[in-house]
């Protein structure tokens, strides 16, 4: 709940093209803390009108020192080696909460990917399908 209290949202204009070309834009951002591995952070993301997840720029990415293994499925970030998941898709994703055994872990899990709002059971399903 504390963590909660802690995300904002701010004016922002950004643009983004992702891989069908079309060109998005961002009037605003949010701000959340996350957690890397042990280590705690504000991201700021933008938000733009288009069904993708969150994505880390490319950018942000060599801020964070980060680099990917390929070979372990894991990313080195933050000087600290951490393990991906890897999607239905195929792509990898980070992991942005405390691992449940953390003492501080979160009694419910954040589930990013899009659910189908009207259909419950359907989303149980899928979510129990990443444990």
């Amino acid at each position: 709940q504390n963590e909660r209290k802690t995300v904002y949202s701010s004016n922002s204009i950004a643009y983004f093209r992702f891989g069908d070309g079309k060109v998005y834009n961002s009037d605003r951002a949010v701000h959340l803390r996350v957690h890397i591995g042990t280590i705690s952070a504000i991201l700021s993301a933008q938000v733009v009108s288009a069904n993708i997840p969150l994505l880390l720029s490319r950018q942000s990415m060599k801020k964070a020192d980060a680099s990917l293994d390929f070979r372990n499925d894991t990313i080195t970030i933050y000087g600290q080696v951490v393990p991906l998941i890897l999607s239905n898709s195929g792509h990898y994703c980070l992991s942005l909460s405390r691992p449940m055994d953390s003492p501080h872990a979160p009694n419910t899990v954040m589930f990013t990917s899009p659910l189908k709002v009207d259909n419950q059971d359907s989303n149980l399903k899928d979510v129990r399908k990443l444990h």
